[in-house]
């Protein structure tokens, strides 16, 4: 039986860039395939990530939605440099790596 779990966008977009950016490593997979151990620490972190990180997030969303900001968690932390950090860049786009 499989169990539904609703996620928030921010989280939706972490998980899924997960799968894009390491797709050739993992095939076939999708987030139903994560061992619950796995997925329960990636929500955790998201949700510990956006509670931690709320005021730099407001200014992320005014422009771009949170779902790429959880795409650019994933790649952040993965060393990919796609930025969401604790600066705001020059555009004022927070997150970009300056």
């Amino acid at each position: 039986m499989n169990a539904t779990i609703k996620l928030d966008e921010f989280t939706q977009g972490y998980l899924e860039c997960a799968f894009w950016a390491d797709g050739g490593e993992l095939g076939d997979a999708t987030i139903s395939d994560l061992w619950g151990g796995s997925l329960a620490r990636m929500v955790i972190d998201c949700e510990e990530f956006q509670e931690a990180n709320s005021e730099l997030l407001a200014r992320y969303y005014e422009h771009r939605p949170p779902s790429h900001a959880g795409h650019d968690l994933w790649l952040t932390r993965n060393g990919h440099g796609a930025g969401i950090g604790p600066g705001a860049s020059k555009g004022g786009r927070p997150g970009k790596n300056d």
